[in-house]
C-alpha cells in the first residue's frame, strides 16, 4: 500500500488547524482541503466511522458510503449520502477516500479484494486516507 497514504502536507496542515491526533478530530478538520465541488468516499461505518462520514456529509458534493452490513449506512443514507454496493464502487466515484476498519485483515479486504477492492477502482489523483486501525506494516 506503500506511499498512498501518508502526504506530510496533510499532516501539517491538520496540526496548523489544531488537529493533534483524535481520528475524529481529523475527519472534522479535513474540511480546510474539501472542494465542496468533491465526491467523497467513506468505507467502514462503525461507531468512529459513522461519525466521521456524518461529519463529512455537508462539506462535500456527495459521500457514497459502503460497510459490510448495509444497515449501518441507513442513517447516513437518509442524511443524503449514496449507498455503494462495493468498496470499489465507492472508491470509483471519489477524489478522496476515507477507510475506517477495525484490522488488517479488514484494511486487506476492503482496499485489495480481487472482485470489489477499493484500491483498484480509484481514479488517478484521488487520495486514500486510512483512519482504521492498521498496523504499521500494511500502512
Amino acid at each position: 500500500l506503500g506511499s498512498r497514504l501518508r502526504d506530510r502536507a496533510d499532516v501539517a496542515q491538520l496540526r496548523s488547524a489544531g488537529c493533534q491526533s483524535h481520528v475524529d478530530r481529523g475527519a472534522a478538520c479535513y474540511h480546510q482541503g474539501v472542494n465542496q465541488h468533491e465526491t467523497l468516499a467513506f468505507l467502514g461505518l462503525g461507531t468512529m466511522g459513522e461519525s466521521m462520514a456524518r461529519r463529512l456529509l455537508p462539506l462535500c458534493a456527495q459521500l457514497w458510503v459502503y460497510n459490510r452490513s448495509a444497515s449501518a449506512a441507513q442513517s447516513l443514507i437518509a442524511q443524503g449520502a449514496h449507498a455503494a454496493e462495493s468498496p470499489a464502487e465507492a472508491a470509483a466515484r471519489a477524489s478522496v477516500v476515507f477507510v475506517c476498519v477495525a484490522n488488517d485483515a479488514a484494511t486487506r479486504e476492503v482496499l485489495l479484494s480481487p472482485d470489489s477492492g477499493a484500491l483498484g477502482a480509484m481514479r488517478s489523483g484521488s487520495r486514500l486516507v486510512d483512519c482504521g486501525t492498521s498496523s504499521p506494516e500494511l500502512t
